[in-house]
């Protein structure tokens, strides 16, 4: 994953919302929170969720895990949502 481009992105989405309130657009700092949180689960879904749900890694995936390993995968993705 390439958490570089996040952190740029992320930054460049403060940018905005600073520019934003100079032009007294109505951001609060919770609405801020949001859109960096939307921003890093659309990272994570490009980079993780994305992969992991093609067909062609999952074929992959069954073939060279056992049960107890996807149970593990599973219980890690879950915290990513």
């Amino acid at each position: 994953m390439q958490l570089s481009n996040y952190h740029v992105d992320k930054e460049r989405y403060a940018k905005c919302i600073e520019v934003s309130k100079r032009v007294r657009w109505n951001i609060d700092d919770d609405d801020v929170q949001r859109i960096k949180d939307c921003v890093l689960r659309g990272y994570r879904w490009q980079y993780i969720f994305s992969g992991v749900e093609h067909p062609r890694f999952q074929t992959l995936y069954q073939e060279l895990t056992t049960d107890d390993q996807r149970h593990r995968v599973s219980v890690a993705l879950a915290t990513l949502t």
